[in-house]
């Protein structure tokens, strides 16, 4: 062989078995970290840090008895509810007004809105404030009950407010629309909003032999819309007793109407709970339930009911099922926009949270938080003083996974307590878009020394 294509042969095999050597190092040590990477244990995530710190507002009332609060997507807060106060001209000698105030982004009254930071309305010697609702382009809307004497509040209105906290006289009759069931005396605790700006109401309807749930719908002018239902309202039939349905009514994507209830024959002590869908114009929606309603009686004691962004449904309330050694237990049920058991929530779309406590069994609010998880409150440790009245010594805030399970970084395993040596009940709550939420309600064992509580819980994700 010629002496230049043997070095050329030579140089070549080299070459080649340099390239070789250095694949296979590259090769081994890519897979020596690999396998390190793999036998590596995960870093356990660490439980969140939650704060609570009471807030207190000096200019308002002693005892507010807060009745819904509502988030703003600039992290400020509006309270709605009502207070007492003495009055010589009252039948009663007490006469009730109604009063919502806004809390600003950093947790202070807010002193631009309506007049140093509140309003309070109270034209009748019985006005009350329960429900809060607000339109895109930043309109407020308030319902409740107003009477001429403490003992007969027999109208339900709907008070509008621009977003300064102003009076917008331009709605009803100098920004009031009221409405009367005649014959009854009518309370409203629940009220949405339809995509045409329509306002829907949810009343208790009574008088001295009946009870009945109600429905009105006014436009966004504040005049009663007659094409809804009958005239503008819909009338249940007699009904026994209906539990007060606080903040039960949800207008879907299709502006279809959502209520829910707990009804007590007065006679046989039975308990039924329901969930009702009504079309647009107030009709039963044949295409639910039966006729309509949903009966969920065998499952649960009704008392709350939230809608999440998404559509979805969720009524909770006491399970009826639970048996030791589970203990007592809160249940969730899950409904899709069409009114099925949504199967991603739970156990067929029906989740149970264990309280360890007859008392926190009875769900005060549930609400949607930030990535869709669901919050729901509750009292704890009943306990009855000297004369007789029942107290309730903590607050108990229970977080949910989107999928119905506990989320177990939160608090003890899911479930955050507030408990000082003063009694203290939440009775309702909001979801603030950063994370934070507020809690209200009362603290105190008497009504000589009764406030108002409210919490501004912060959470460090």
């Amino acid at each position: 062989m010629p002496v230049r294509k043997l070095i050329k042969l030579t140089v070549f095999i080299v070459i080649i078995f340099t390239l070789y050597s250095c694949g296979g190092a590259s090769s081994y040590s890519e897979t020596t970290t690999t396998s390190s990477q793999e036998t590596t244990p995960p870093e356990e995530p660490l439980p969140l840090t939650i704060t609570a710190t009471v807030v207190r507002i000096d200019v308002l009332p002693k005892l507010v008895q807060i009745m819904d609060m509502l988030a703003l997507p600039d992290n400020s807060l509006l309270v709605a509810g009502y207070y007492d106060e003495e009055s010589p001209t009252a039948l009663s000698g007490v006469s009730r007004n109604g009063i919502v105030y806004k809390i600003d982004s950093s947790g202070t009254l807010d002193s631009s809105f309506a007049t140093g930071g509140f309003l309070t309305y109270g034209e009748k010697e019985y006005t009350t404030l329960f429900n809060i609702a607000t339109t895109s382009d930043g309109n407020i809307f308030l319902s409740g009950t107003t009477g001429e004497d403490f003992f007969s509040p027999d109208q339900v209105f709907v008070l509008k407010l621009t977003s300064d906290g102003d009076i917008d006289t331009t709605f009803g009759t100098n920004g009031i629309a009221y409405h009367n069931f005649t014959g009854y005396d009518s309370q409203s605790f629940g009220m949405a909003i339809q995509s045409d700006g329509d306002i829907i109401l949810g009343c208790r309807v009574t008088n001295s032999q009946e009870q009945r749930y109600g429905l009105v719908s006014f436009d966004s002018n504040g005049d009663l819309d007659t094409s809804f239902a009958t005239g503008g309202a819909y009338l249940s039939d007699n009904l026994s007793y209906i539990s007060p349905p606080v903040h039960n009514v949800v207008v879907q994507s299709d502006d279809t109407i959502i209520t829910s209830m707990e009804t007590i024959n007065t006679f046989t002590s039975q308990s039924a709970s329901t969930v009702t869908r009504f079309t647009a114009s107030g009709l039963m929606d044949s295409n639910f339930g039966v006729g309509g309603v949903l009966d969920i009686s065998q499952e649960m004691y009704y008392r709350r009911m939230l809608r999440k962004q998404d559509g979805q449904v969720i009524v909770a309330g006491t399970n009826r099922q639970w048996s030791s050694p589970a203990g007592p237990e809160v249940l969730l049920h899950a409904f899709s926009s069409s009114g099925t058991d949504d199967n991603s929530f739970g156990d067929h779309g029906r989740a149970t949270i264990n309280t360890a406590d007859n008392s926190a069994t009875v769900v005060n609010d549930i609400k949607e938080g930030p990535s869709g998880r669901i919050y729901f409150i509750t009292d704890i440790d009943e306990f009855i003083d000297q004369f007789g009245d029942t107290y309730r010594q903590g607050i108990q805030l229970v977080r949910v996974n989107r999928n119905g399970s506990l989320d177990t970084l939160f608090g003890d395993n899911g479930k955050w307590i507030y408990n000082t040596a003063t009694p203290e009940q939440g009775r309702i709550f909001a979801v603030l878009p950063n994370g934070t939420i507020y809690i209200g309600g009362m603290r105190g064992d008497d009504q000589i020394y009764e406030e108002t509580l409210l919490l501004k819980v912060t959470i460090e994700e």
